[in-house]
């Protein structure tokens, strides 16, 4: 009885000690995830300072551009050129950060759905 009570706990220590090494390399796995999750963040932190200035810009161009049209129509057109340009770079950038976000999404999900299984 005593023997065959070993052989049962030895199978279970090996068996534990398994689940401990996979349950180590998720959570390695895990931290790499939130190292991307943590570098998608500030990415996106950069593209909204980004867009706010872009932002505030093309309301300092819009409103140049209206003054100068009353002195200098060549200025003006200029003007507005560089204010079209700039909201080209705002809907780019705009774009860019509604990838990031769908990208923090998913990761979000992955995250959740290996914490889901680890626990």
């Amino acid at each position: 009885w005593y023997q065959r009570r070993v052989r049962a706990l030895v199978t279970t220590n090996s068996s534990l000690a398994k689940r401990l090494s996979q349950t180590e390399d998720d959570l390695r796995a895990l931290k790499g995830k939130m190292s991307e999750y943590d570098d998608i963040q500030e990415k996106l932190l950069e593209a909204n300072r980004t867009i706010a200035k872009l932002k505030g810009e093309i309301l300092k161009l819009s409103s140049e551009a209206q003054n100068a049209q009353f002195q200098e129509n060549s200025a003006a057109d200029e003007l507005i050129e560089e204010n079209e340009e700039l909201k080209n770079q705002v809907e780019k950038l705009e774009e860019i950060k509604l990838t990031l976000l769908n990208d923090v999404q998913v990761l979000r999900e992955q995250l959740d759905e290996e914490q889901f299984i680890n626990d």
